[in-house]
């Protein structure tokens, strides 16, 4: 009955062996397959990682195309917004120039009658110069004059600022 036993024995040890292979293949196949399900997951994420920033980027150039186009309608509004400036100064100058011219021909005609009034003096001649100088359409025209240069000087200002950021 030795014999019996001690294969009975080996057999179990057989057996036990085995199922310890057949444990240790069961261990080994589910840690591969948590390994394989943990690399999908992390691949999905990636994925939609990847789907998110290409979304991004193309909202991004679609809004850097917008802002450049805006960015070209305003430079071109502001250089003619500066050249209609320029024409207005121009205008306004041309203005100035000629009430100016016409004022001062009034001022030399008044002196000059002035001074064929008997009885003038020097004193009297100087007062009304000062009054004439003094005349509310060169002080207005003045006004102007300076305004629309503040005016030009601001839009060439804007624009340049614009052009060149």
């Amino acid at each position: 009955m030795a014999l019996i036993r001690s294969g009975t024995q080996e057999v179990k040890e057989a057996s036990s062996h085995h199922s310890q292979t057949v444990q240790r293949e069961a261990e080994q196949q589910r840690k591969n397959a948590r390994t394989l399900a943990k690399q999908q997951q992390a691949s999905e994420r990636i994925a939609a990682a990847t789907a998110q920033l290409s979304a991004g980027i193309t909202e991004a150039s679609s809004a850097a195309e917008q802002l450049k186009r805006a960015s070209d309608q305003i430079a071109s509004d502001a250089e003619e917004a500066a050249g209609a400036a320029q024409q207005s100064l121009t205008a306004v100058r041309a203005d100035f120039e000629n009430r100016f011219v016409h004022v001062c021909d009034q001022r030399a005609l008044l002196l000059q009658s002035f001074r064929r009034l008997p009885g003038s003096n020097l004193f009297t001649a100087m007062r009304t110069r000062r009054r004439i100088a003094r005349a509310p359409i060169i002080t207005s025209s003045l006004q102007q004059s300076r305004n629309f240069e503040r005016l030009r000087q601001t839009l060439v200002l804007d624009f340049r600022t614009v052009s060149h950021p």
